[in-house]
């Protein structure tokens, strides 16, 4: 059963907890992940690229994570679950090579500045994808430039029952003081750009002690039918079944991203 708004909470709690079986029978019930999304641009040039739509097929095709995570702009690179950091910021350290190939014949670079400033034509310019225009239109122009104007780092630890679920998360929750002081490189600036998208209460990392505190936080932003719309600096991803730490900055500094990863990986093993 897909999600929809319509679900009752029976309903939405057993569709997140089909993401805690596949983790369980994949023995993926502690794994870790990492995305990093940054801006392609082409060197010399003012805006970040779109021309990302040319070389999709050849991410995918080389590397399958890209998929679905390459749009308008932006590239997202992602690792598949893996069971400690070395071999976590290893493939990513991969990805990255990969991506930078393929994306270095087609005249373009990929970074991942915590901020990069965009003109006021940026919305139109960049983000021709009906469904990115859509969710702009949606959040207006001021938060629509202020969703677009940083890249994003985020870590994942797997979950296997909703018990487990909610002692990571709030083991993380617990943790966030000092893994925001770990990664925040632009002084807060990413993190106040970040409220004024999402909202600051939305952004907090909301005190869920239970799946109910779950479905009442999904139902009181609008998410119960479309959780990869819901934006926290933390949260029980529905879909993948993991713990989501979006954290203050992105870099591509992979020393950077292996202290964080460690942190992160100490504080979400519970």
């Amino acid at each position: 059963m897909p999600f929809r708004a319509d679900m009752s909470e029976g309903e939405f709690l057993a569709e997140v907890g089909k993401a805690f079986s596949h983790n369980r029978a994949n023995g993926y019930g502690s794994a870790l992940g990492i995305e990093l999304e940054g801006h392609l641009f082409v060197p010399g040039a003012v805006l970040p690229s779109c021309l990302v739509h040319e070389v999709e097929d050849e991410l995918n095709a080389a590397v399958p994570y890209f998929v679905h995570e390459v749009h308008g702009g932006r590239l997202e690179v992602l690792t598949d679950p893996q069971p400690d950091v070395p071999h976590l910021v290893g493939q990513l350290e991969g990805h990255l090579s990969v991506a930078d190939r393929i994306l270095e014949c087609h005249g373009l670079i990929l970074t991942a500045e915590p901020i990069i400033m965009l003109p006021e034509d940026h919305l139109s310019v960049v983000y021709p994808k009906p469904r990115y225009v859509q969710k702009i239109d949606e959040l207006g122009h001021e938060r629509g430039r202020a969703a677009l104007a940083v890249a994003s780092l985020q870590f994942h630890r797997g979950v296997d029952s909703w018990e487990k679920a909610i002692a990571v998360y709030q083991a993380v929750r617990q943790a966030l003081p000092k893994l925001t002081g770990l990664g925040d490189l632009s002084r807060g600036e990413r993190f106040r750009i970040c409220e004024t998208w999402c909202g600051t209460e939305c952004y907090a990392a909301a005190d869920l002690q239970s799946p109910h505190d779950v479905w009442l936080h999904a139902n009181r932003f609008g998410w119960v039918g479309e959780p990869k719309g819901f934006w926290s600096r933390l949260r029980i991803n529905c879909y993948r079944g993991t713990i989501e730490l979006r954290t203050p900055d992105a870099s591509r500094d992979l020393s950077h991203i292996s202290r964080l990863a460690e942190a992160f990986a100490v504080a979400s093993s519970v």
